[in-house]
Parts: structure tokens; C-alpha cells; sequence
């Protein structure tokens, strides 16, 4: 009797807590006007490697926005005080949990300034 019980509560839970990721990865990335005739990698000072992030909540099942990639390199670039991003890499998550939940873009790479 017990049995079905625990699994339907099991069932139940794990309907509850769905979640999804992505990740995609770039060689150099900026949301800055970066002039690419003139620069030099070699040359250039590496700032720091930051993380940005944009996100959203869910509330009641409704979103309080739009989670923006834009918005997530320009933190991380605002991190980092460059203007372009090398080795980034971009992760999409969402998760929730009954009626609550949260939309991201992680933006991870290393900073130059390029100037």
C-alpha cells in the first residue's frame, strides 16, 4: 500500500522541478564597437576572465522579462573594464519549481582591453 504511494509523490515532485540548459562557445565576443583591423591579441592586455549573467524570475507562472545576451556580455565586459571577450562561452538555463522560477544567460570568457 505504501508503495504507490511513495511513487506517486516521486512522480509528482519530479514533475515540479524541470529545467533545461544550453551552452554555446565563441572565440572572441563583444557587444562593443571594436575596431578589427587594428587589433592585436598579442598586443593587447588581458583584463581579467568574468562571468555576466542576465536574469529573469517566474512568478505564478508569469515572466517577469526577457532574459538579454547583450545584457550579460555587457556585465561581463563591464567586469573585467575591456572591450572584447575571448574564449567566451554562453550557457541558456531555465528552471522552476511549481509555480516559481528563473530564466539566465551566463556569459564566461577572459577580458582585453583592445583600445
Amino acid at each position: 500500500m505504501r508503495k504507490p504511494l511513495v511513487i506517486t509523490i516521486a512522480a509528482v515532485m519530479a514533475s515540479l522541478l524541470p529545467g533545461c540548459s544550453s551552452t554555446s562557445s565563441f572565440t572572441a565576443l563583444s557587444s562593443k564597437n571594436v575596431n578589427t583591423n587594428s587589433v592585436k591579441i598579442d598586443k593587447s592586455k588581458m583584463m581579467a576572465h568574468t562571468t555576466g549573467q542576465d536574469c529573469k524570475h517566474i512568478i505564478f507562472f508569469v515572466p517577469t522579462g526577457v532574459p538579454q545576451v547583450k545584457e550579460a556580455i555587457d556585465r561581463a565586459l563591464e567586469a573585467g573594464r575591456g572591450n572584447i571577450l575571448l574564449n567566451a562561452r554562453i550557457e541558456e538555463s531555465a528552471f522552476s519549481i511549481g509555480i516559481f522560477g528563473k530564466m539566465c544567460y551566463t556569459v564566461e570568457g577572459d577580458v582585453y582591453e583592445t583600445y
